[in-house]
């Protein structure tokens, strides 16, 4: 009877629980603007190239960096830094959260993953080569 009677009370508060919780819908643009502000330093450019959807190559395209740390405000501002400001430039998410377009020389990156520390963004080229599809893929991962 003892046994019963706990096994009861712990469906019961299991039952409780579960029921108390509520499903909440999330605003994906909203939940990318939140995660991206501050400053982000790029720590890693990643070009990898496919051949037929097959990789072939994968190298870390630091050297060189034009700019090496993006600071993204509330107000939809992104400032490009080097050493010094380099440029100030406005952005823009779209609804599903998927791309990121820098309005100044309208560029669109695809947001590759936003993380606690760290987001990625990627762009992607695709070309013909006779019979071969010859893809590029360029990923700036930047870590807090």
């Amino acid at each position: 009877m003892k046994k019963s009677s706990y096994s009861l009370l712990s469906i019961f508060v299991f039952l409780s629980t579960l029921s108390a919780c509520t499903k909440e819908e999330i605003n994906a643009k909203e939940l990318v603007q939140q995660k991206i502000l501050g400053r982000w330093p790029v720590r890693y450019i990643i070009g990898s190239t496919y051949h037929n959807d097959i990789l072939k190559t994968r190298d870390t395209l630091n050297r060189g960096l034009q700019v090496d740390t993006l600071v993204f405000d509330a107000n939809g501002t992104v400032v490009k830094r080097y050493t010094a400001v380099l440029t100030t430039d406005t952005y823009s998410i779209d609804e599903t959260a998927s791309t990121i377009t820098f309005n100044e020389a309208p560029l669109t990156k695809k947001i590759s993953f936003v993380r606690a520390n760290s987001i990625g963004f990627s762009t992607e080229t695709t070309r013909d080569s006779g019979s071969v599809k010859i893809k590029t893929v360029t990923e700036e991962q930047l870590i807090r």
